[in-house]
């Protein structure tokens, strides 16, 4: 980051669209995972007239400084916000002070932003382009840098965008563009507490990530063991029981996203654990299966389940903590063996 951050702007948060928005009737509407509320929303996109990006932030503003964050963040808390800008937030005024090297101006553009985290890449950010036509015109797609493998930012040719459309946002510059098209993110929590998913997008991204040339006969398991948390601390015993079934163990992180596409795609069975390594069921075909192992009820953020039904996947979970025992979100478990291979044999029938 450009420690010269001199020059400084004003915003104000709002929680009432503005100029240009939007309703996408096509799309449906967004289901509700977890309600808090009977509020409808409508998927949404603001088509701005001259507006401004904040740096690497999911904020973006209308030429009067006003930024609308309700659907347009994944949730409020702050890195999921602010990506590593450098600001004052004003609680009392709901205003926020960017600081910034130098203002630059884009051609017109689609904002897709951007996350580390593989789910959120793929639910929040890439999953915005549902919302992309072609009566848009020629347009550049702005991209946070945010420290995300190069690897996620190769989803993109999928969707038939060349590297030369791409604009990557650094931090201490403050962006303006004469066109911004700025969607609601597909999967986020509201001001009310519901969790919200628009299904359309989901079914955008597995036409375009799921190869349905190839036929479904691969059991697959994608191992724990590399994980920062939630490990499993019998993996060597789960591993020795799912080599009975024929279970191959693979590493995505380690494989071009091709690869990872076309063993997907031929995908029959899949186990693995709570986190990042579940999203590999976008390469799957529908009438495939899935077990989920996890440590708790994680209700508030799980969100497999419904994704499973809407790709017509059938999912299992294990809940593995014994009712005396609480473990942390974050914390590893045991998977209890005996019980995985009770269900191991209906699940591969």
């Amino acid at each position: 980051m450009n420690n010269n951050t001199n020059n400084q702007k004003k915003f104000h948060f709002s929680h009432n669209p503005f100029q240009a928005y939007v309703h996408e009737d096509n799309l449906g509407k967004f289901d509700k995972i977890h309600q808090a509320s009977s509020q409808a929303k409508n998927p949404s996109l603001f088509s701005l007239n001259e507006g401004y990006i904040l740096g690497n932030s999911n904020l973006v503003s209308n030429i009067n400084n006003q930024i609308v964050v309700d659907g347009f963040v994944f949730s409020f808390n702050p890195n999921k916000i602010y990506g590593s800008i450098n600001k004052d937030i004003d609680e009392k005024t709901k205003g926020i002070t960017f600081h910034y090297s130098k203002e630059v101006k884009l051609e017109p553009g689609f904002f897709i932003g951007g996350f580390n985290n593989i789910g959120h890449w793929l639910f929040n950010h890439l999953a915005k382009l549902v919302f992309y036509k072609n009566s848009f015109g020629k347009l550049k797609f702005f991209i946070s840098d945010v420290g995300m493998p190069i690897k996620f930012v190769d989803y993109l040719k999928f969707f038939g965008i060349s590297q030369d459309q791409i604009v990557f946002l650094e931090s201490d510059v403050l962006y303006r563009s004469e066109k911004i098209y700025h969607p609601m993110m597909p999967w986020h929590a509201d001001i009310f507490g519901n969790v919200l998913f628009l299904p359309q997008a989901l079914k955008f991204l597995r036409e375009k990530l799921t190869n349905c040339e190839y036929k479904p006969t691969k059991n697959i398991y994608i191992p724990r063991k590399n994980a920062s948390w939630r490990k499993i601390l019998n993996e060597s015993e789960l591993i020795e029981l799912l080599s009975k079934f024929d279970f191959e163990i693979i590493y995505p992180e380690n494989m071009s996203l091709e690869e990872q596409i076309t063993i997907g795609s031929q995908t029959k069975n899949l186990i693995t654990g709570f986190g990042a390594a579940i999203n590999f069921f976008i390469f799957m075909q529908s009438g495939t299966n899935i077990i989920q192992l996890s440590s708790r009820d994680r209700t508030g953020m799980n969100i497999l389940p419904y994704q499973a039904y809407i790709s017509n996947i059938n999912c299992f979970e294990t809940k593995e903590t014994p009712p005396n025992e609480k473990l942390g979100l974050d914390d590893s478990y045991k998977v209890n063996i005996l019980n995985l291979e009770k269900h191991l044999r209906d699940f591969i029938k």
